[in-house]
Order: structure tokens, then sequence, then C-alpha cells
């Protein structure tokens, strides 16, 4: 007998608003379909076509839509999740702990896809932060391990285009050694010593009710930068003048990475009604003439269209998110128009929802007058603001950690308890 089945055939891909029609594809022994928005009801379906229209809202902002399939006494025999507005990689890649027990011979297995159907052109495996191989079976055999510790594997995959995808497993400690399913990554902060796991129980709410804290795991951060061109010569040009400013030269912290989301859309984009049309770059590392030179090296895009920096922000910030790493995203602006369709203020709500910090850096005084309605703008006039800004900027992403928690929430859903101290969500 076949098992009973639901499956979404409208996929919410990139930022998404208002009313959507729902279209629901429903096997063998379903008799009703409830749609649930962020945990509420919001459509009963009982017959074909299983299709309903949801308001998603006038602003994006993160979803969880589930499909859950009963039978005609009302039990549930199916359940479907989609993620609205949060990130849905082109790529995609997930590793598996293989059956085994204890900390010697173990092995894991990774798979991966992505639209262009393309082998990865690289791909990095990571235990507790150390490289190992992976294997052409691909499985990867790890290397001997204490079980009542917590240990990441991590591998990240780069396929052409720019399509990047990366998979994490976190294992042993706290009395168990297989391998959590479906963990909630949320960037935090925390003042005075490190935290562990079991530090942080109670600290953590979801929707308002304690959450059990897997890992805390530090590792690499990234920063995603939208540019306006008209910054780029003007922070280029900033000259350090003394050799105090030299020595503070400012530069990546170790394993951390930039890469640019481009504030202008492809050129169909103009009439898209998807706001996730702009180009992405690779990732850049550091020890190539400092960050300065990072960020303005790089050419845009030789597209004439007018730049959209508040949605290019939003898109950013969603990629942000993606790998679930430390993160922030960097807007440089000079001043030029903006022809955006979201509003900054809208975009600002979206990405501290998401829980990715946004630093806003303007090339001069008119720029910064411009660009107010983002909240707090840092001047970079001259080369000692740019160190200031700068510092702060990789500072703070090196201090972010990730913690763990268990079940799938919405980033917004977690949130400091109130009896804890010295901690903060990322946003």
């Amino acid at each position: 007998m076949d098992r009973p089945t639901i499956t979404f055939l409208t996929l919410l891909l990139g930022l998404t608003t208002g009313v959507w029609p729902i279209e629901i594809a429903v096997g063998p022994g379903v008799a009703a379909v409830e749609l649930r928005l962020d945990g509420r009801t919001v459509a009963t379906l009982t017959q074909a076509p299983w299709k309903a229209s949801i308001d998603l809202g006038p602003e994006p902002e993160p979803h969880e839509l589930l499909a859950i399939g009963r039978d005609a006494a009302g039990a549930e025999i199916a359940r479907a999740r989609q993620m609205v507005n949060m990130p849905r990689p082109p790529a995609e890649a997930s590793l598996v702990l293989l059956p085994g027990s204890g900390g010697r011979g173990r092995r894991a297995r990774l798979t991966w896809q992505n639209t262009l159907r393309m082998p990865p052109e690289r791909i990095a495996v990571t235990f507790d932060g150390q490289p190992v191989p992976l294997e052409p079976t691909k499985e990867i055999a790890l290397p001997e391990y204490v079980p009542e510790q917590v240990h990441f594997l991590r591998v990240e995959l780069d396929f052409p285009d720019n399509l990047v995808a990366s998979t994490e497993l976190i294992f042993g400690g706290r009395d168990r050694d297989e391998a959590r399913a479906e963990l909630t990554g949320i960037p935090a902060l925390f003042a005075g010593t490190s935290r562990t796991a079991a530090d942080l129980d109670g600290a953590f709410l979801a929707g308002g009710n304690p959450v059990r804290v897997s890992a805390v795991e530090e590792g690499p951060g990234e920063i995603v930068v939208v540019r306006d061109e008209e910054a780029r010569a003007p922070l280029g040009g900033l000259k350090s003048g003394s050799l105090v400013n030299r020595i503070f030269e400012r530069d990546l912290r170790p394993d951390q990475k930039i890469r640019f989301c481009w504030p202008v859309t492809l050129p169909e984009g103009e009439a898209s009604e998807s706001y996730d049309v702009f180009l992405r770059s690779g990732d850049l590392v550091g020890k190539s003439g400092g960050l300065q030179r990072l960020l303005t090296v790089p050419n845009a895009p030789a597209f004439a269209n007018r730049p959209r920096f508040a949605d290019a922000i939003a898109v950013a910030a969603r990629s942000a998110a993606g790998r679930n790493r430390a993160r922030a995203v960097l807007f440089l602006y000079g001043g030029s128009p903006d022809s955006s369709r979201l509003a900054p203020e809208v975009v600002r709500r979206y990405q501290a929802k998401l829980r990715v910090p946004l630093y806003v850096w303007a090339v001069d005084a008119p720029s910064a007058r411009k660009a107010a309605r983002w909240g707090k703008v840092s001047p970079v006039r001259n080369y000692p603001e740019f160190l200031a800004a700068a510092g702060t900027l990789l500072d703070e992403v090196a201090a972010q950690r990730i913690v763990w928690v268990e079940g799938v929430h919405l980033p917004q859903s977690i949130t400091v308890s109130p009896g804890a101290s010295g901690i903060r969500v990322a946003e």
C-alpha cells in the first residue's frame, strides 16, 4: 500500500509578500489538508482542487507554511513544510552520520544537489575546524573523538556560477552520541567568558517557551557587501597618512570571508515580480591588500539598470543567513538614488527578524544624510574613520557564536530569556 503523502506544488521562492494561491498535491488516504501559517490555521481543504489563497502580509518576513494531511478520522498521516522568505539556495547539501557507536571508526556520508546539475568545483570538509578528506564514495572517515564532547562536521561546496552550499552535523556531548536532527542556528554574542551548551540551559526561548541548546559553535564568519558605485572611488582613495595608521590596517579575521550582492538586476529583472534577481560574487578572503582593497577592487556587473539598494540588502541578508555562520551585511553608500520597491524601514525590520546585523557606511556628509533612514550610519570620510568602522564590523562579526537550539523555528521567534544575563541575539 502506498504511503500517504502531500506535496507543495506552489514553491514560494525569492522574497514573497501579499496574497498567494497555494496548490497541494494529495496522495491516497488523505481526506483533508490543514494549512498553517506560523502555527495558525489559515485554511482547511477537503476536496479537489486542493488550493487556497494565503495572505503573507504587506512586507517580507520569515514564515513557516505547514501542510498537514489527515485521514477520514482526522488523524495526521502526512505533512509538508515550506519556509518562506528564508534562505532557499539553488544548491543544497546534507550529511548523515552512519550507524555505529563510540568515537572510533565512525563515518559520515555527504550528498548534494544543485539546479545546474553539475558537480562541485571545490569541496572543503572540516571536523572541529580541522580539514579531513572526502573519499571518492562521498563518505568521510571521522578522526577519533571523545563522544562525551560536542563535535562539528562541516562541508562547504562551491559550484559553477558562484553557487555555494554548506551543511553541518553536530553530534556527541550532553549524554547523546548520535547526530541531532532539526536544529536552528542563531547568532548570539556573550559578555565575559565563553559559554557551553550546558551553561545555556533556560537561556533561550522559542515563541516564549524554553528551548534546549544543543551546541555553541565558534566558526568562520562572512560579510555580504552591497556597494554603491559612487562610494568605490572615495573609499579606495583613502590614504593612511601615517605609519600608525598603516600598522593598524584592517584585514579580515582568520576564516572570515566577504562576498558581494550587486544592487543591479538582470536585464529582465525590471519587469519581474521577484525581488531575488540580484547577481552575487564568489567568496573573497583576506591577505590581498586589506579590507579596503577587498571592498573596492572587484568590478560590478556592467548592467545599465538603476541600482536598487534596499531590495539588494534584503536579498543579501537572506543570503547571509543561509550558511548558518557568523554574519553581517555591509552597505557602502555614496549618495546614488535608490530605485528599490522596498523601503529602508521595511528592509531593516526584515533583516533584524533574520538575525543578520546591518552596517551602513557613508563616504561623505551628504551621503550620510541621505542614508539616515537606515538608522545608524558610520562615516568613512577619512582613513581614521575607516579604521574605526572596519574594526567595529570585523570584531563584532568575529565575536558572534552560533547557538544551535533543538527544533525548527523561525529566527525571529528565538529570544533571550529575561532571566539570562550577558547574552544578546545578533540582529
